[in-house]
């Protein structure tokens, strides 16, 4: 009986709609805020990451090769990156911020990466969202 009244129609309609409209609205601004963090965390790793090149750069120039190892180990120890590689085209790991890498492959994504010439991605790695950056040096 309540149902067939036109007010209690109005009502349940009138809900519906501030339902589905808070709703979307949520849903845009997740959207934008992941977004924001994404690019926020880039600029942030591609500023880490261009003082890096520069460090292992100037080292490297000079010969240095441990240098850039221990360069490499100190900075990963900061919790700001999961890993730091310089790995060789085919995939073959030189140096790492974990030295038990040294030799092996490096993970398909991060060199799907560099073999497709992108800047990052973003993809799941032990359950968790990584933010994968290469930088050819």
């Amino acid at each position: 009986m309540i149902i067939n009244s036109l007010i209690s129609r109005v009502i349940i309609l009138s809900i519906m709609l501030m339902t589905t409209g808070i709703g979307i609205f949520t849903l845009f601004h997740i959207q934008r805020e992941e977004n924001h963090l994404i690019r926020s965390t880039r600029e942030s790793a591609e500023l880490l990451l261009s003082t890096v090149e520069k460090s292992i750069f100037t080292s490297m120039s000079i010969g240095n090769s441990e240098d850039v190892q221990e360069i490499l180990e100190q900075i990963g120890r900061t919790n700001k990156l999961a890993h730091l590689r310089i790995f060789h085209p085919d995939g073959t790991i030189l140096k790492s911020s974990y030295p038990s890498e040294i030799g092996t492959q490096v993970n398909p994504n991060d060199l799907a990466l560099f073999t497709e010439e992108k800047d990052f991605d973003i993809y799941q790695v032990g359950g968790e969202g990584v933010l994968g950056m290469v930088k050819p040096i």
